[in-house]
């Protein structure tokens, strides 16, 4: 199991949310929302796209009761980069070497509610995916 800290206040990541086709997802998504609002220091959901750093879609959430491990839950989807007018070569190789698609998977039960762990799993996949270092602000455990 990964646990990471949410990161301090100050490096705000801006999300424009994209609604799922998927009823089910959505409803998980909007979840993931408030939860991101209430429990997150850098990761804040927009409405705007002018607003936004990065565009993310969840095409699909579903969970895997697995005897040993406990309830896997598995967030499908996909993300885009968006970059700034004054945005650096650095950051368009990085928005070119992300990969269109990715699955976050929460496992197991331990380490507090499964929306923090949620929150803290998203924070950090956005933290390495737009190059912002989360260990920077505390400790990563594996």
């Amino acid at each position: 199991m990964l646990l990471y800290p949410m990161a301090a206040a100050g490096e705000e990541i801006r999300v424009l949310f994209v609604p799922s086709h998927v009823l089910a997802t959505e409803v998980q998504t909007k979840a993931l929302q408030r939860a991101l609002s209430e429990l997150s220091n850098s990761v804040r959901a927009v409405s705007d796209l002018a607003d936004a750093d990065v565009l993310i879609q969840f095409t699909d959430y579903r969970v895997e009761h697995r005897k040993k491990d406990g309830p896997w839950r598995w967030w499908e989807g996909r993300v885009k980069i968006l970059l700034r007018p004054e945005g650096s070569l650095k950051d368009a190789a990085q928005a070119l070497r992300l990969p269109d698609r990715f699955s976050l998977v929460i496992m197991g039960e331990s380490g507090g509610t499964e929306m923090e762990r949620t929150v803290a799993a998203f924070e950090h996949f956005l933290r390495k995916a737009l190059g912002r270092d989360a260990a920077k602000h505390g400790r990563e455990l594996i």
